[in-house]
């Protein structure tokens, strides 16, 4: 409508602009004796008048059908004052043009990028420092002469992707991930095999979270790593599961996650028939059921077992109704970031890990 106003204002200001000052109206055309003189001298006299009053109304016009069709496709919305409309139809109106919201950001960035800029690096230089002071408490306290590896050109492209990682997170248990990793992989020596697995758990550390750390070590450690122990009796097992399995039990369980663990190489995902919990007891350590008989009532009795002995059994069997953990197994990287994992959260090492790496 402004718009509208604008253009009638303007198209009558030009009438006025090129109207003749010395007339004070029109001559009739009709009453000249001479009419092709009389047509001359009326246009020699007004044709700025005649073409400007053809201007002014053709702008009106043009207005006019304008502002109709405007208002025809306008659909009204209303939001608070700090949001963006947005409508999906033919005629969507915007509350905000992607011009307008182009040119908000890029001025905002221009204000604050320097600011921005100041406080990312202050951050990064805070993570960065952290990082080295964990790395360098790791060296020490080990005693290890890396004077030699850390100049390969192989170790210089993993520390600068620690140090990449390591400054964009100032993640403590990250932090203290980086720092190991790159301990061990100082003092791996000529071990092919662990240097490369020691490199790509330094690139994936960085893309998993910290829940999805405790997933997949609980699934290890209840799924695999306790049936190679020597495990006689339910006292030995539950003392196994207290000490070991149960303070990596706070997980948040998502399928997502399986799913990421899965794309970033940590683990493969398989199984296509949910087991029973009593029976993968059962026939890892089948010491746990004496009086197992095998029959129709097996079932039963390992179930009758199980659920009266073992500890935390609610959890476990409600874990096995709820999530896929167990169907999914560690690789290579995912069997050194569940080692260097448990050893931060727990202080110790699982002293018969480095069997998988033999």
């Amino acid at each position: 409508m402004n718009l509208f106003i604008k253009i009638v204002k303007k198209a009558a200001t030009n009438i006025t602009q090129t109207t003749p000052t010395s007339w004070t109206r029109l001559p009739v055309i009709g009453n000249f004796k001479n009419r092709n003189n009389s047509m001359s001298e009326f246009f020699e006299n007004y044709w700025q008048w005649l073409i400007g009053t053809i201007v002014a109304v053709l702008s009106i016009l043009i207005a006019f059908l304008q502002y109709k069709k405007k208002q025809q496709s306008t659909n009204k919305l209303s939001s608070g004052s700090n949001s963006i409309n947005l409508q999906n139809s033919p005629n969507s109106s915007i509350g905000l043009t992607y011009t307008e919201s182009k040119d908000l950001f890029i001025d905002l960035l221009e204000l604050n990028f320097p600011r921005f800029r100041e406080i990312a690096a202050e951050e990064a230089s805070k993570n960065i420092e952290r990082l080295s002071v964990k790395f360098a408490d790791r060296i020490n306290a080990k005693s290890l002469s890396i004077g030699e590896e850390i100049s390969t050109a192989d170790f210089q492209f993993c520390l600068y992707k620690a140090i990449e990682t390591g400054a964009r997170f100032k993640d403590d248990t990250l932090q203290n991930f980086l720092a190991e990793l790159l301990v061990s992989r100082a003092s791996s020596g000529k071990d092919g095999s662990l240097t490369a697995i020691l490199n790509e758990s330094i690139l994936t550390i960085g893309k998993i979270t910290t829940n999805q750390l405790k997933l997949m070590t609980f699934s290890f450690l209840f799924f695999d790593y306790c049936y190679k122990l020597p495990l006689k009796t339910w006292d030995e097992f539950n003392c196994y599961i207290n000490e070991y399995v149960f303070p990596f039990m706070d997980y948040s369980y998502k399928n997502i996650d399986i799913l990421h663990l899965d794309y970033c190489g940590c683990i493969n995902n398989g199984g296509a028939f949910k087991p029973s919990l009593s029976k993968i007891i059962k026939n890892r350590i089948p010491e746990l059921y004496p009086d197992l008989k095998s029959g129709s009532s097996e079932q039963t009795y390992i179930d009758g077992v199980t659920k009266s002995e073992l500890v935390h059994g609610v959890d476990f069997f409600k874990m096995i109704d709820k999530t896929n953990l167990w169907a999914i197994e560690p690789t290579s990287v995912g069997l050194m970031l569940i080692k260097v994992y448990f050893e931060i959260e727990r202080g110790y090492k699982l002293e018969d890990i480095d069997k998988y790496f033999n």
